[in-house]
Parts: structure tokens; C-alpha cells; sequence
């Protein structure tokens, strides 16, 4: 985004991708074993964007809202109900309350103490380890409530793949003129002010005025590890180091087509929040099959890595099979294809999408100014503002790195 940007002002940008393809965490896989393409990262659009959905607009690229049914599954009872959580509505004016900012843990600890709410604190930690992928222990409790308070928006799909919409804007870097080479892992930044030079583990060297960095907070965290990621010259460690306190957090998601088993009572496309060790299921039907598309987020998905496909299809079959009440073996027969991604595992993220813990504001804060006017880093982990581990709070957070960039040049330019 941040080179389309600068690329219709005019100004030459090169894209330089360490993986053998575009897009990131946005990862969109059409397999013909499945009946629609595999969202193996980011597949919802969280309400009314307007960048999002503005550029799918001027992409002519289809979106369309999802309006599945919810169904709650506890202690092996369904329910179908509009319901979040119980309690859910009381514990949000609770939070706006809370003056001082505090884990996600500490809050339940001081406010709902009672063994009376062990129901809900059960069901808010589930969902802020599953859909916000945070450590309760470490995630800010404002940063929540700032989340939280929009879960009520319209979502989106995208039912073509939401890599169409990166294959846009490579498409559009190459008519202004510009390039993405993929396959270029950078292994050296040395930089001054308005000149940088980057060494790729090829050897290849690339000379540019400014530089944006744009990999993920999981990258960026390895930096200054003994799994030293990218090395920087002169070296920047004092402003890398304090991104250990952005969270980062990582999510298994399972797919699997099956011979459609359900009754005819269930037909339609659904949500399933189950206390299942995988908790949340999305169904789709395809007249004699069922898509399933299964999320295990937070802690539990960290804990998963570096599992096989063949265990990930044995976590399926368990969790669907205990979902339904049916038996394993039969599931297994009717079971047509199946494969799981842990992002924890992607050696180009180490992860999913961030979150806040106490004090990520002024670490973010620190990463959106620039070095010298130089070096600039971009990306849904910097981002401060709605929509947070979105696309559209990469996609804001592009626009606005380039406007920055593009103001320094031609303040550069003025002072020549």
C-alpha cells in the first residue's frame, strides 16, 4: 500500500519480498481438493473500512457480508442465540469505568473476583486468547475495550480470495513503473541519512534514498536474538528491543471438506463457539459437501507448533467429531480433504497479528518516526488506532508511512 502510494506521486519503488510470493499474512490458496479457496491468513473484513472496501471498489473485486447463524455449544448443549457472552454488556461498562489501564488478567481478578463470574471470566479469556490471539497475563485491558466495543460491525468476505486484493496492488506498483521482486531475503541495512544500501543473502546488493521496513512484529522481535534476522548498520538495538512489549500472537487454522453428515436441520452457512479444544468453526455448504474452517488462537496455537498435517487432521477429526456427537472412525470415512496452517511456523512472520500489552502505545509511538528522515517501519504492528491486526490497519498504516515519506522528500528537495 505504501508503495502504490509513493508510486503515484511518481517516484520509483522497489518491493523487495523474502517469500516466493506477494501478500503476507494475507494468503489466499485455491486447492481443487476443497470446494472454495483456503484463507490461509486473513479472511474477514471487520466492519464498514473504508480503506478496505474502497479499494475492492476501485479493484472491482466482489465482496459480500457474512450473515451466519451463531450457535453456542456447552456442555454438549446447542443453542442458537445472538448472545456474545453472558455478562458481556455489563463487563464492557465495567472496563470503560477502569480508569487506570491493567492486564486482561488483572482486571478479572479485581472486578470479578466472585466464583460467580468464573462462567464469564472463562469466556472472556477464551475469546481474548482465540480471536485477539493476546496472553490475558500481558494484553492491555484499554487496548480490549477499544477492540471490543466495535464487535458489533458488519463483517465481509471475500468470496474470490482476498489475494486478489494484493495481486491489485502489485499490478498497479507495475503500471507506474515500479517492481516486486520476490524470493529476496534481506540479510543487511547499512544507512545514513537519505542514503541506504541493503545486502540480500544472495549477495545482491540494492542502493535506495529511503528505506520502509514493513516485515512483522514476529521478525522485527527476532532482530536483536540469537536468530538475528536482519542486521542494521549503523545499529538501531535501543529502539528494536522495547518492541518485545508489543504482543504477538499466533492462530492454527484447520480446513477440512467432508461428505456433508449433518441433519437437515442444519443447512445454512453457521458459526460454531464451542468449549471444544478447537473452539470456533465456520461452515459452508456445497450441495453434497461441507467446508469447515476451524480457529485455534492465543497461547494454545504457540503450544501447537511445529505439529504435522497428519496431527492437525487427528485434532480435526477429534474436535468435529465430539462437536457433533459422532463417532471418529464414521467422521474419518466421510472426510474428503484436510490441512492446517500455524503461523507460529511461517519463518517470513512468527506469528498472526499483534495486540497491546501495558505500554505498547509509546513503543508504537517510537517505531512510526523516522531515522534521519531514512529508515521508516510500517505495518498492522505499528499501527495505533481502530481496526487494530487488520488488514485495513496495515493498509492505513501504509497510506500514512507514505505520506510522511513523501512530505520528507520534498521538504529534501526544497532545502537542495
Amino acid at each position: 500500500m505504501a508503495a502504490k502510494q509513493l508510486s503515484e506521486k511518481g517516484m520509483s519503488v522497489l518491493v523487495l519480498e523474502a517469500d516466493s510470493r506477494i501478500g503476507g499474512r494475507i494468503h489466499t490458496l485455491h486447492d481443487p481438493a476443497f470446494p472454495m479457496p483456503l484463507e490461509l491468513g486473513a479472511e474477514f473484513i471487520h466492519g464498514d473500512l473504508p480503506v478496505t472496501l474502497g479499494l475492492l471498489d476501485e479493484a472491482g473485486i466482489a465482496y459480500e457480508p457474512d450473515s451466519d447463524t451463531m450457535i453456542k455449544i456447552k456442555d454438549n448443549k446447542w443453542n442458537r442465540t445472538d448472545d456474545f457472552i453472558d455478562g458481556w454488556d455489563e463487563m464492557i461498562e465495567k472496563m470503560k469505568s477502569v480508569k487506570i489501564d491493567m492486564s486482561l488478567r488483572s482486571f478479572l481478578d479485581i472486578y470479578y473476583k466472585d466464583n460467580k463470574h468464573e462462567g464469564l471470566k472463562k469466556d472472556v479469556i477464551r475469546f481474548a486468547e482465540g480471536f485477539d490471539l493476546a496472553d490475558v497475563n500481558l494484553v492491555s485491558m484499554q487496548f480490549l475495550l477499544n477492540e471490543w466495543k466495535q464487535e458489533n460491525n458488519q463483517q465481509f468476505r471475500i468470496p474470490g480470495g482476498y489475494s486478489q486484493l494484493t495481486d491489485y496492488l502489485a499490478q498497479k506498483l507495475k503500471e507506474n513503473g515500479s517492481k516486486v521482486v520476490t524470493g529476496v531475503k534481506v540479510e543487511k541495512i547499512e544507512w545514513k541519512q537519505n542514503l541506504v544500501t541493503i545486502k540480500s543473502s544472495a549477495g545482491k546488493i540494492y542502493e535506495a534514498r529511503k528505506v520502509i521496513i514493513t516485515v512483522p512484529i514476529g521478525i522485527i522481535q527476532r532482530i536483536n536474538t540469537v536468530a538475528q534476522m536482519i542486521e542494521f548498520n549503523p545499529s538501531i538495538t535501543g529502539l528494536l528491543t522495547n518492541t518485545k512489549y508489543i504482543g504477538f500472537g499466533s492462530v492454527v487454522k484447520y480446513f477440512a471438506s467432508f461428505e456433508n453428515f449433518f441433519s437437515a436441520e442444519l443447512t445454512k452457512s453457521a458459526i460454531i463457539i464451542s468449549d471444544k479444544k478447537i473452539p470456533t468453526w465456520w461452515l459452508r455448504f456445497y450441495e453434497d459437501k461441507v467446508m469447515l474452517t476451524g480457529w485455534l488462537g492465543g497461547p494454545s496455537a504457540i503450544r501447537n507448533a511445529g505439529k504435522t498435517q497428519d496431527e492437525y487432521k487427528e485434532q480435526i477429526l477429534e474436535s468435529v467429531a465430539s462437536m457433533f456427537n459422532v463417532d471418529k472412525g464414521a467422521l474419518d470415512q466421510k472426510l474428503i480433504a484436510a490441512r492446517a496452517i500455524n503461523w507460529i511456523d511461517n519463518p517470513f512472520s512468527y506469528g498472526a497479528y499483534s495486540y497491546e500489552m501495558v505500554g505498547s502505545k509509546e513503543i508504537k509511538k517510537m517505531m512510526r518516526q523516522p531515522l534521519a528522515g531514512t529508515v521508516y517501519f510500517a505495518g498492522e504492528g505499528v499501527h495505533d488506532g481502530d481496526s487494530p491486526g487488520t488488514v485495513e490497519s496495515a493498509l492505513i498504516n501504509g497510506k500514512e508511512v507514505a505520506a510522511k515519506l513523501m512530505a520528507s522528500w520534498q521538504y529534501n528537495n526544497v532545502q537542495r
